[in-house]
This record gives C-alpha cells, sequence and structure tokens, in this order.
C-alpha cells in the first residue's frame, strides 16, 4: 500500500494556565460524510445488543457517518464510549465496540435506545479501550478522583458536568482557527509534558467536533499544575516521532483502515479512506520538555507508551 502523507503547519500556540493549545494547518480532502452529532439527529440509530462490550448501530442516513473513538453515548443500561474510529457505511447496521464508562448502573430503558452525551472521552480514558474495560474504569476513577468530582454511578459524564464552568473559561480562551485541520495540545504532569493531538480530513469536520476536543484537553488538563511556557518546535518534534512510527492494521468496523500505533513516544489510532487520513489521534503519556527551565533534551525513548510497540513494516507518515 502506498505511503499516505498529511502535510501540517503547527500555528500559534496558546496557553491558559495548565494547557497550551495550537492548531494545525492543512488541506481539505473534499469528502462529504456526517459526524456522530449529526447523525443520531438523522437517522442513525444505537440500541443495546444486551451486552456490555457492543452496541447495536443502524445507519439510516443518507451518508457515511465518521464516529470517533471516546465518542460519548448516553442512555440504554448504563453510559459508554465508542472503543474506536468508525468509517460507517449508509446502510449499515451491526455490532460496533463500545466500552462502558459507567460502571455501577445496569439499569433503565433499553428499548430507549441511546443518544450522544456531546463529549468526548479525555485520552488518558479513551486509549485504554485498545487495553482492556478494567483498565478503563480505571482511568475514570483516577479522573473524578483528581478532580474532585462525584457520582454515585461512576459515570464519566459527571464529571464534565461538575466542572462545567471550568471547561466553559478554557473554551473562551482557545477560539477555533479558521483553516485549521488538527489540533495538538501539551499539559504538564510532574516533570514532563505530555502530548495530544486530532488531526482530520477537513476543516469543516474538525470545527463540528472542536468543543468536545478542547473540553477533552482540558478536563485532563485540570488535574495537571501549571504548563509555563510551550515551545511551537517541541510540538513539531512530538509530530515528527509520531510520523516516523510503524502503524499495522486493525480489523475495521466498517469503511477504511483501521490502523494502530505504539512505538517509542507515541499511542495513537488512524482511519483511513481510499488513502486519504480521515481523522488520527495521538497521544504521549510523557514527552521531555526540551526548552525553558528543567528542560530536558527530547528523547522519545525516555517516554512511557501504554503497550508494547507493534512493528509490521507498514509505516504511515501522516506527519512531515
Amino acid at each position: 500500500m502506498e505511503k499516505v502523507k498529511q502535510r501540517l503547519k503547527v500555528g500559534e500556540v496558546k496557553v491558559h494556565k495548565n494547557l497550551a493549545v495550537a492548531p494545525l494547518l492543512g488541506k481539505d480532502s473534499g469528502l462529504d460524510y456526517l459526524v456522530f452529532d449529526e447523525a443520531v439527529n438523522q437517522g442513525l440509530s444505537v440500541r443495546e445488543t444486551g451486552e456490555v462490550p457492543t452496541l447495536h448501530f443502524k445507519n439510516e442516513t443518507d451518508k457515511e457517518v465518521l464516529i470517533l473513538q471516546g465518542e460519548y453515548v448516553t442512555g440504554g443500561k448504563q453510559n459508554r464510549m465508542v472503543a474506536t474510529n468508525v468509517y460507517m457505511a449508509k446502510g449499515f447496521d451491526g455490532p460496533v465496540p463500545v466500552n462502558c464508562v459507567e460502571q455501577s448502573r445496569w439499569s433503565g430503558n433499553e428499548r430507549g435506545g441511546f443518544t450522544s452525551g456531546n463529549r468526548r472521552a479525555p485520552a488518558s480514558v479513551s486509549l485504554m479501550a485498545s487495553v482492556g474495560q478494567g483498565e478503563v474504569w480505571g482511568e475514570v476513577r483516577r479522573m473524578t478522583e483528581s478532580l474532585g468530582t462525584h457520582t454515585s454511578t461512576g459515570d464519566m459524564g459527571a464529571s464534565y458536568a461538575q466542572r462545567e464552568s471550568d471547561l466553559a473559561e478554557y473554551l473562551s480562551n482557545f477560539e477555533f482557527q479558521e483553516g485549521a485541520v488538527g489540533v495538538i495540545a501539551a499539559m504538564q504532569r510532574g516533570k514532563h509534558r505530555v502530548y495530544v493531538a486530532d488531526v482530520f480530513d477537513q476543516t469543516a469536520t474538525l470545527q463540528k467536533n472542536y468543543k468536545k476536543l478542547l473540553e477533552s484537553y482540558a478536563i485532563e488538563a485540570l488535574s495537571y499544575k501549571a504548563i509555563g511556557s510551550q515551545a511551537k518546535s517541541d510540538m513539531q518534534a512530538f509530530l515528527k516521532v509520531a510520523g516516523d512510527t510503524p502503524y499495522h492494521k486493525r480489523q475495521p468496523v466498517s469503511l477504511g483502515d483501521d490502523l494502530k500505533t505504539a512505538a517509542g513516544a507515541v499511542t495513537g489510532f488512524a482511519l483511513v479512506y481510499q488513502e486519504t487520513p480521515l481523522y488520527v489521534n495521538l497521544a504521549s503519556n510523557f514527552m521531555p520538555q526540551t526548552q525553558g527551565p528543567g528542560a530536558d533534551n527530547f528523547d522519545p525513548a525516555q517516554t512511557m507508551i501504554f503497550e508494547r510497540p507493534v512493528r509490521t513494516g507498514m509505516s504511515r507518515r501522516f506527519f512531515r
């Protein structure tokens, strides 16, 4: 398969308290599809299957649907998050893997179906979908404890609701930039810099998901220390490392190629359709700082990742 390349430019870095954000500028693909929130209002239904790790999706819209790993869906017997990226074909009628993000509830209206929770799980939670349900619950608990939030059912969405005013403050400080197809965010965890990047094939898709993404960065950053300054060059270095890591294929739920990388400094996922990267999600666990007080030399070998690297020779250089 030919290498897929996505050329990006890191825009102006803005910092607010414990979060730094920069737009990623690029070209639109021209593909026409719906995002999840649009689709649930135009004919996409989501229902229980009777089992925790799957939900039944039926796409009766007239377009394909892009669904992101970490999409928060509410209803049924317990709230879930989608466990993988999906480019859903028109007429799709089948199961989609999910994870429970509401540990202490298994009750409610099973036939009432699900709707969008208008949230996206933070990277620390969504990336655990490829590890296991126990790890997802563990990250949700860690998040609620660090934020000082509480819910009787252990629901991830309660943390967002209870810190809504804080999230609104972050949103007001990081406005969407025209021409951006992605976003990269940086946070300070102890002595280490943590990076998260989300990139789409077009500006419109980013704009439709922008609030969700910013809130997912902010909910994570709320439990970290002030970030201080953030060098654009460090963000560029992270993206270069991401572009040089090998990707391997997983079984897609519907259309396109479902790719994963877990090598060196980066864990991430990508969804490619007809050699166009529709969506790429990347995260570091700990990324040393190269500039500023107490900076380290950038060394991917020092970083922690979520699982061991998988090398299959299917390198995709999304970022150069």
